[in-house]
């Protein structure tokens, strides 16, 4: 899971005189279905509220849903025996 959140004053957003305020989260979680086969869900949601003094006050949002296949390593790849 990741979240973040980036502000961006009138200072970085080119003198126009607003601001944005975006958010994002990612989550994802993979399972072995089988040996080296994995299935994984993946979730990404963002948001930016805007704010301008010419063109007002803005919002977008999105999210994705997204599933995946995985040819993963075998078990116990890269173990040595420490013994």
């Amino acid at each position: 899971m990741t979240a973040r959140e980036y502000f961006v004053s009138d200072v970085g957003s080119g003198g126009v005189g607003g601001h944005d305020n975006i958010a994002r989260a990612d989550v994802s979680f993979t399972v072995r279905v089988h040996k080296q086969h994995a299935i994984a869900v993946k979730y990404l949601w963002n948001r930016r509220d805007a704010t301008f003094s010419f063109l007002g006050d803005g919002t977008q949002e999105r999210a994705t849903v997204g599933v995946f296949y995985s040819h993963i390593g075998r078990e116990r790849f890269s173990a040595v025996d420490w013994r």
